[in-house]
Parts: C-alpha cells; structure tokens; sequence
C-alpha cells in the first residue's frame, strides 16, 4: 500500500513531498531521541518545512515526546505499521 493510501492523519501531499526527508528522520531517530532543532539539519528541509513536518508526524503518532518543545523519538502506532514497516504483514 502506497504512503498515501495509508490511514495516516498525515496529508499526502506532504508525505509525498516529504517522503525521502521521513526516511532520513526515522534512520536518525533508530539512534534516540532528537531534539526539535536538530529537523531541519537531519532532513536538509529549510526551518520552517522541516518544524511542519516533525508537527504532522507528532501529531500522527509516529512521532512522540514527553513534553511539548522536548526532544521527539521514534513510536510505533498501529495506524502508522504500514509507514514505518511496508510490506511486513503480507496482504490476505
């Protein structure tokens, strides 16, 4: 299933723009936790692009952190298996 076929509460033309920068996060964030500031120098994103998008995969679950500007680490919400693991279940 394509990233924007997902059921993600994230808008596809972002994921679709976006989608080599996600990657690029989720490789950075298997390390720990990133502080917020750090976005844009991980994605190569400019600063306001790169807050927009740490904001959507916050606001989707992918994305978590204990308090509102703190460093953000990597969840796993079942909504988002198909985003973070394509092709981990094979479809029935």
């Amino acid at each position: 299933m394509p990233l924007t076929e997902t059921p993600s509460r994230i808008e596809p033309t972002l994921l679709d723009e976006a989608n080599a920068e996600i990657i690029d996060l989720v490789a950075e964030l298997q390390r720990g936790e990133l502080p917020r500031g750090d976005a844009g120098r991980v994605t190569g994103l400019k600063e306001r692009s790169a807050r927009d998008l740490l904001a959507a995969l916050v606001s989707d679950g992918i994305l978590g952190s204990d308090t509102p500007k703190g460093a953000v680490s990597l969840r796993f919400p079942l909504h988002a298996v198909e985003i973070l693991f394509p092709s981990l279940f094979p479809q029935a």
